[in-house]
């Protein structure tokens, strides 16, 4: 590959979205000989951009890139929204290549507005939200936000979250020294909006069949940031600090997988398999494909019944060596399919 070869990050995308991804082309710039550069200009596909709301706001859960190659130049982007139906009309008529997380081919397949488009759409792979690189080097991006009006608490609320953020090689320091002495710990954020009533009505049978479950070393509830209603305040639980969050994830000898909002797949599953933890979980709805065929996912993501999910961690519990032996295929599956290097070099072996 020529050593010319150059791909730009235009950096609108929350790091929440994007970071999972700039990891991975940071790490493979030496594989694939490229320079890999962050913009906070328009680019020349839409120098517009500033004055159309609807893509803003599509870039703030879409990556846009620009890559330049062999006297040639095209734009790709990642979409890491929940839902596999939507689509940003515009990036998608403009890009060459539209890599989707929720990736649903039977959706695909049934959007007639995707008719000339079906060619380009492509799975991501999973994400979740990393450090990429020094969190310093993301100041000017939110200083750029806050001078142009931001505000001072989404700046501060920003930072904050950008400072928390932790690397892949904490993940694998968790995988290698976790305590091990919780059986459980199922703690999930309380939504209240309409569009997340089964999915809250899901996990309070969850969380409810844990706390019924004698002799169970387990955390489980709702955290909150604002007051829980109704039943479920019986299991609210205090928000975590993000790093609290993933050292009690790590402590668990079991882990719980359900899907997010809209079927979508959960930060918590690349969280759990980076692990290295056996699972008990929900199908999984999108990219599906791509995941029942590695390792035993098809064993520990199959069910649709709380109960039965809490009555499988259980059995699972008492088989230390099916718990071993599902862990450390799993960190193996993360390691070489999953991992931000890895997840990104998919794309790029079809991008260059």
């Amino acid at each position: 590959m020529k050593s010319k070869t150059k791909i730009t990050y235009y950096d609108f995308t929350k790091l929440t979205y994007s970071s999972y991804f700039l990891a991975g082309f940071c790490q493979n710039k030496v594989k694939y000989g490229y320079e890999f550069i962050s913009s906070r200009s328009s680019p020349a596909l839409f120098p517009d951009l500033a004055a159309n709301f609807e893509l803003t706001r599509a870039l703030g859960c879409v990556s846009l890139f620009r890559i330049e190659t062999g006297g040639r130049e095209y734009y790709f982007c990642i979409d890491a929204l929940d839902g596999n139906k939507y689509f940003n009309i515009p990036l998608l008529s403009s890009v060459a290549f539209y890599f989707k997380v929720n990736y649903n081919q039977k959706e695909i397949a049934n959007n007639p507005d995707l008719s000339g488009y079906r060619d380009k759409i492509f799975p991501a792979g999973l994400f979740f939200p990393v450090r990429a690189g020094c969190w310093c080097a993301y100041l000017p991006m939110l200083l750029s936000d806050l001078a142009r009006g931001g505000g001072a608490t989404k700046f501060i609320n920003s930072l904050k979250m950008l400072v928390s953020l932790v690397g892949i090689e904490d993940f694998i320091r968790l995988r290698k020294h976790a305590k091990g002495d919780l059986d459980i710990f199922f703690v999930t954020r309380f939504y209240d909006e309409p569009v997340h009533n089964a999915n809250m009505e899901f996990r309070f049978r969850l969380i409810r069949a844990i706390k019924e479950c004698k002799g169970l070393r387990a955390i489980a509830g709702f955290a909150y940031s604002k007051e829980i209603y109704g039943k479920f305040a019986e299991y609210a639980v205090k928000e975590y600090k993000p790093g609290d969050y993933l050292n009690n994830m790590a402590r668990a000898k079991v882990a719980l997988y359900v899907r997010g909002a809209h079927d979508c797949l959960s930060f918590k599953l690349g969280q759990i398999l980076a692990m290295g933890k056996p699972i008990v979980g929900q199908r999984i709805i999108n990219s599906s494909d791509m995941y029942y065929g590695l390792g035993r996912i098809a064993e520990q993501f199959a069910y649709e019944d709380p109960e039965e999910m809490v009555r499988e961690a259980v059995r699972l519990l008492g088989d230390p060596n099916k718990m071993q032996e599902l862990g450390r295929e799993n960190a193996k599956m993360f390691d070489d399919y999953f991992a931000p290097a890895r997840c990104v070099s998919a794309m790029l072996d079809r991008l260059l």
